[in-house]
C-alpha cells in the first residue's frame, strides 16, 4: 500500500491519505502435520492439516492527533501492526492410476481463513466510514477475527485424463478409431466467497458485494456468502500424420455444462438484481430528459417529447438551436435523442416514456446487467496443432 502522506504535512494534504510510520514484522506461527499412504504403486493417499496464526499484520487505523495550526485534534488514518487472524485447515488427496491409460485425482479441502481484517486497508473501507449508534463517533476497528473476503470453506477439484497410445488396439475399428486420442477432464466445486449485506432504504441500493455500504451493516462482516462455484472443463485430443507432419486436432469446452456461476450480487437484495436501483436510475435519466426538452419545449402532456420538428423530412435539421438543461447549445444532443427514438421506439419521432424507459435500461444493463454478475459461460474452441 503506498503511503500518501509522506513528504508532506497534514496542514496540506489530503485527509483520506494514509499515514505511516515505523512498522514491525508480521509474525506468522504455523503448524502443519501430513501422512501420505500408497496402498499400491497404482493409488496414493494424501492427507495434510494445518494451523497458521497471523499476528501483528499490517492494518489502516484511525488515530487522533493534535493539529497545531488548527488548535485541534484531527483524526488521521495511519498503518500500524494490529490485524490478527487465523488459518486452518485440513487437504485430502487422492491419485489413482489404471495402467498407462487412465490417471485420475481427487482432492478436497476444508479451509477456514479469519481475521479482523481481510487487507490492509479493509476497517478504513469499511468500518471506519460508518457511525458508531452508541458512542456518534467512528466505528471502532473489529476485536473478533470475522471470515475473510476471500475464504472458500469447501473446495472439490477432481482431474482425469485418458491418453490411448499409437497402434491401440491395432487391427479393429475401434483402435484405427480411437489410437492417438486424449480425453482430459478437470471439475472444480467452491464454497462462495463472503460478503456484508446492507439495510434496504438507506441509500445502499447500488452497493454490490465487495463493496462498503454506506449507511449500516445488517449484520457482521462477511457473514453472508455467495452461491458455489462449480466448472466442468474437457479437452479432446486426437493424432494423426499428413505426410511428413504430425497434427493434432482437438475440441476445448470451457465450462461445458453451463454452470451459472454468480460472482456478485446486490448488497440489499442478495440477487443480481435490484429494482430500487433500476427505478431510480431511470428516475433520475427522465428528469434528465424532461428539464432538456422543457428548455427546448419539445415536452407534451404525456411526458413525450416531440422531435418531429413539424415533420420535416429529416427532424435532425431542426436541431440547430437545440440547448441542454443549462441553455448552452447542444445540437449533438438533440441528434442522439433523435436516433435513441428511432432505435428503442417505432421511430414516429416521438420519444415517449415508455421508449425513454427502454433507451435507459439499455445503459443501465450494459453496466447492471446479468453478465456483469455471473462468471464466464459455456466456451467452445475447435483447432488443430502442427508439430514438424
Amino acid at each position: 500500500m503506498a503511503l500518501q502522506g509522506i513528504n508532506t504535512d497534514l496542514a496540506i494534504t489530503n485527509s483520506n491519505n494514509f499515514w505511516g510510520g515505523d512498522l514491525d514484522f508480521g509474525r506468522s506461527i504455523t503448524f502443519e502435520f501430513g501422512v501420505r499412504h500408497a496402498f499400491s504403486d497404482d493409488m496414493v493417499l494424501d492427507v495434510a492439516a494445518y494451523n497458521k496464526d497471523n499476528l501483528a499484520n499490517a492494518a489502516g487505523r484511525l488515530v487522533s492527533r493534535f493539529d497545531p495550526l488548527k488548535g485541534v485534534s484531527s483524526n488521521i488514518q495511519v498503518i500500524t501492526n494490529a490485524d490478527f487472524g487465523n488459518t486452518r485447515g485440513i487437504d485430502v488427496r487422492l491419485d489413482r492410476r489404471f495402467g498407462n491409460l487412465f490417471n485420475g485425482t481427487v482432492a478436497y479441502t476444508f479451509q477456514q481463513a479469519k481475521n479482523t481484517g481481510s487487507d490492509p486497508d479493509t476497517y478504513l473501507d469499511y468500518g471506519a466510514r460508518l457511525i458508531n449508534a452508541i458512542s456518534g463517533g467512528n466505528q471502532p476497528p473489529p476485536q473478533a477475527i470475522l471470515p475473510t473476503d476471500f475464504s472458500r470453506p469447501h473446495n472439490l477439484a477432481l482431474a482425469a485424463s485418458v491418453n490411448l497410445p499409437n497402434n491401440w488396439n491395432q487391427g479393429s475399428i475401434v483402435g484405427t478409431v480411437l489410437e492417438n486420442v486424449g480425453l482430459f477432464a478437470t471439475f472444480r466445486y467452491t464454497s462462495g466467497t463472503p460478503y456484508t449485506r446492507c439495510i434496504p432504504d438507506l441509500g445502499d441500493d447500488d452497493v454490490v458485494s465487495g463493496d462498503n455500504c454506506e449507511a449500516r451493516f445488517a449484520e457482521p462482516l462477511n457473514s453472508s456468502r455467495l452461491p458455489s462455484f462449480k466448472n466442468l472443463d474437457l479437452r479432446l485430443t486426437k493424432g494423426f500424420g499428413l505426410g511428413k507432419l504430425d497434427l493434432t486436432g482437438y475440441v476445448e469446452a470451457r465450462n461445458l455444462l453451463n454452470f451459472k456461476n454468480i460472482t456478485q450480487v446486490f448488497a440489499t437484495t442478495n440477487d443480481v438484481v435490484s429494482g430500487r436501483e433500476e427505478r431510480d436510475n431511470f428516475t433520475a435519466d427522465s428528469t434528465d430528459l424532461a428539464n432538456e426538452g422543457t428548455a427546448n419545449s419539445v415536452v407534451l402532456g404525456n411526458g413525450a417529447l416531440d422531435l418531429s420538428f413539424s415533420g420535416a423530412p429529416d427532424p435532425r435539421s431542426g436541431c440547430g438551436g437545440w440547448v441542454n438543461q443549462g441553455g448552452a447549445p447542444s445540437a449533438p444532443n438533440c441528434v442522439a435523442l433523435i436516433r435513441a427514438e428511432e432505435r428503442y421506439g417505432n421511430g414516429d419521432h416521438l420519444f415517449d416514456v415508455a421508449e425513454q424507459h427502454r433507451a435507459s435500461d439499455a445503459l443501465y444493463n450494459t453496466v447492471r446487467g446479468l453478465h456483469n454478475f455471473t462468471g464466464q459461460p459455456r466456451r467452445m474452441r475447435l483447432g488443430i496443432e502442427v508439430n514438424f
